[in-house]
């Protein structure tokens, strides 16, 4: 089974964090992308540990790699609803605390570091 490399990662973090404002919405993503929740736990009570947005992908993504598969079929899932992302529209993007145009480029990285495409030779995010 392959592991996911250091580069893949951290295009998704930069996507999760390009898609989700508000803690609670990050955690609920995770959980629904089935992450562990011997993983889960470490970040649950993220307000009385006052863990920002990253540290929160930072703990469950480090925690996934530590187990004995590395973690793939949790990343896989990550991954496929990272590629397949359609909700542009939500209240964060409509009053600007995410940026939808930055969220759709990240989110193209991530499909083009999946596919193994190289960047684009101007550095944008053209599939």
């Amino acid at each position: 089974m392959p592991t996911f490399g250091v580069a893949l990662k951290h295009q998704m973090r930069e996507c999760v964090l390009s898609l989700f404002w508000r803690r609670a919405d990050l955690y609920r993503f995770f959980l629904q992308c089935q992450v562990p929740t011997a993983s889960l736990s470490l970040v649950k009570d993220w307000e009385e540990k006052n863990l920002a947005r990253v540290s929160i992908i930072d703990l469950l993504f480090d925690s996934l790699d530590r187990r004995s598969d590395h973690g793939t079929v949790h990343f896989e899932i990550i991954l496929g609803e990272l590629v397949t992302w359609q909700d542009f529209d939500s209240y964060w993007f409509i009053q600007g605390n995410l940026d939808s145009v930055m969220a759709r480029a990240t989110g193209t990285k991530v499909v083009r570091s999946k596919v193994g495409c190289p960047p684009s030779p101007d550095g944008d995010a053209r599939p």
